[in-house]
Order: C-alpha cells, then structure tokens, then sequence
C-alpha cells in the first residue's frame, strides 16, 4: 500500500520535527505517546550500530535509511525536551553551530586574529582537544583521562579506550610485574605528598594511583 505524503510536512528537518510533534500529539499514535528518553536508549544504540554496518558495507541506499532512523531518535529527543521545556531544537542546533564556530578559530576568527591557517589535520584536532579542555574548566567540569569514557559503553569497547588513554601517558607495561612496580612508585609518591599537607598535590597523586 502507498501512503500518500500529507502536504504540511516538509522534506527538511523542520518537517521532521512537525510529524514527530504530530505523533506524540493526542491524535498521533499511542505507542509513540509512551515513549519516554529510557524507552528509547536501548533502540538508538541498537540504530546506532546498524548505521556503522551499512558504512562498513558501503551501500547508499542502506547508509540513508540508517542516517535517518538515527536522526528519528535525535528528533524524538529533542521533541521529549520541548515538551518537558528543557530544551529544544534552536538550543541543540543553536549549541552545536556555536561550538563548532569557537572550536575552528583558524577557520572563522577574524582574518587579522586568526592563528594557525595552515594547520594540519592531526594539529587541528590537538586544537580541537585544548579549546573544549578549557571550555569545560571554564564550566567547573575539568577534563579527566578516564572519567570522559562514558561508562555505557559496551565492556570490551570500553576497556580498550580505558587502555588506550592509560598507554597515551606511558600506563602501558609488557607484564604484571611492571604494574606492580609503577603501582609501589606512585604510593610512594602519594606518601611523600601526604608529607607536605598540599591538597593539591595530594589530589595529584591520588590521581595518578587511581588513573583518574
């Protein structure tokens, strides 16, 4: 059967918000109604990793569709956000535009202000990196090694990221006797900052102990 596209709903995302307003409204549909932002978790990893199969397989047709239920979940999102007023689509459009704005000054500063128009790639994204380590600072959210790895990433993803970001700062050994090693050096050094009575430094050192 073919369903005729009702004419008040553009192809754009404004469209796209309007039909999902539309189907979480009182003369849409009952199972949309119900959804809540936990209904939906679980349904937009599951999108998620379906959209990295069709790019690992490298079909069009199959990346669109998946570019779209994906987008679907960010738009119910963002409708359950308006409806409970926290937020809406200007914040999180409004939000990402400005960010991308102040994390490419060698792209939009102004032409006498800007540094680093011919910087690589690898050199933009330590850029990238420093700009949102101050911004969070900024925002009394300062940015850890570990604690940024989000926590409902699946176990083995998450490990390997964990690993890869202790071996970034030399936390990477051949063996468990080299563990134990770095473990005894760093009490050490925890106990020499407890000797001081430095809060900051004994943060530091507690730090170092737990990889955070």
């Amino acid at each position: 059967m073919t369903v005729s596209m009702p004419a008040q709903f553009d192809q754009n995302f404004e469209g796209l918000m309007s039909l999902v307003g539309l189907l979480r409204g009182p003369d849409g549909c009952p199972w949309d109604r119900e959804q809540t932002r936990e209904s939906f978790r679980d349904q937009f990893l599951e999108e998620a990793y379906e959209l990295i199969e069709a790019l690992d397989e490298g079909d069009p047709e199959a990346i669109t569709e998946e570019i779209g239920d994906v987008l679907l979940h960010a738009a119910f999102q963002i409708q359950l956000g308006k409806e409970t007023n926290a937020f809406n689509a200007e914040d999180v459009i409004g939000g990402l535009i400005n960010k991308l704005i102040r994390r490419h000054p060698h792209v939009f500063a102004p032409e006498d202000d800007k540094h680093g128009t011919s910087l690589n790639a690898a050199e933009v994204k330590l850029q990238w990196e420093r700009i949102k380590t101050k911004e969070r600072a900024a925002a009394g959210k300062p940015k850890t090694l570990l604690r940024d790895i989000p926590v409902s990433m699946p176990s083995l993803l998450r490990a390997f990221r964990l690993g890869k970001q202790a071996a970034s700062v030399g936390f990477d050994w051949a063996s468990v006797d080299d563990v134990g090693d770095k473990l005894n050096e760093e009490l050490i050094e925890l106990k020499a900052a407890r000797a001081t009575g430095e809060p900051n430094q004994i943060e530091e050192e507690i730090g170092d102990l737990s990889g955070g």
